[in-house]
């Protein structure tokens, strides 16, 4: 069965953890003949965000203090901007794209990532839809709806599309779901399979991975998890280091950089568990490579912090 998988456009290169899942779980499935798209690098490649991003800078200085200004030019600001332009057509050249497979595998990220699986359905393909979008808890009645209000036909939605939520891992059957042709959910994973992964379709877009950061986590699981305005606390949790050795981890660590050629290794906050015995080990052991934590979550261990949000 030929299929073509589609990660959504990165706001800026790394090598997210999905995409060495997904990569390996698709390689090793000999029923399946996957091609990988080059999507989610052509946009950023192109610099249009950060010309038209530099372009509103340029006005704005003019007109507010250097507070606003700095606010401005911060990293939120910065790659959450990448999705505004997309949403108003700036980047269509690279995602409405001319389609040969019958099949389309696509990792949905956020609502504007929706455009993609629009136009992917209007070309009477068909469509295989997971990712985190999915997995926030919202119920594939809701999908189909929000996609025929962006004006896709309903017969498409109820023929060309399912609607798969959880997570792969590296035995899960991709084929087996594709064949049955209905909406599933993933219910059982072995998120340690993750440190198996060495390979990332992705590396083959990037002229240079010495300094494109490698995505790592260990669990996703917020030990606050009240913030009304967090997604995070719907996703399936995930325990990457279950039934996992903290060499055996460290070691798989070491290979993937090699294998990468990358020298940089970040941390989602919320996949960082600073206070873990095996996580220590783990840090110990790697400790030699150029390694970024995003503590937004972290921070929520301050009770002050919390008062303040």
């Amino acid at each position: 069965m030929k299929i073509q998988y589609i990660y959504p456009p990165l706001f800026k290169p790394f090598f997210p953890m999905a995409t060495r899942i997904i990569t390996e779980n698709l390689t090793r499935n000999k029923r399946l003949e996957t091609t990988f798209s080059d999507m989610p690098v052509k946009a950023f490649s192109s610099n249009i965000d950060q010309e038209l991003y530099d372009g509103i800078l340029a006005k704005a200085a003019d007109k507010f203090s250097p507070n606003v200004m700095r606010f401005l030019r911060q990293k939120y600001m910065v790659n959450n901007i990448f999705y505004v332009f997309m949403a108003q057509g700036y980047f269509d050249e690279f995602i409405v794209i001319d389609t040969e497979d019958e099949y389309y595998v696509f990792t949905c990220l956020n609502f504007c990532d929706l455009l993609i699986v629009k136009h992917l359905l209007e070309q009477n393909r068909r469509v295989v839809l997971g990712g985190p979008l999915i997995n926030i808890g919202l119920s594939s009645t809701f999908i189909r709806n929000f996609l025929k209000t962006m004006g896709v036909s309903p017969l498409l939605l109820a023929g060309n599309l399912i609607i798969v939520s959880g997570n792969i891992d590296l035995t899960t059957d991709l084929h087996r779901m594709i064949r049955d042709w209905k909406d599933a959910a993933i219910t059982e994973n072995d998120y340690g399979t993750v440190f198996d992964c060495r390979h990332d379709f992705l590396k083959d877009f990037y002229p240079d991975t010495a300094s494109i950061p490698v995505h790592m986590g260990f669990s996703n699981h917020c030990w606050y998890g009240k913030c009304k305005f967090c997604t995070y606390r719907e996703l399936p949790r995930m325990n990457f280091l279950a039934d996992r050795e903290s060499t055996r981890i460290s070691d798989s660590i070491h290979d993937l950089m090699k294998s990468f050629g990358s020298d940089h290794i970040r941390f989602i906050d919320s996949y960082f568990r600073s206070g873990s015995r095996r996580v220590t080990e783990i840090l110990e052991q790697i400790k030699d490579y150029h390694t970024t934590v995003y503590t937004g979550i972290s921070m929520l261990k301050d009770r002050k912090y919390i008062a303040f949000l």
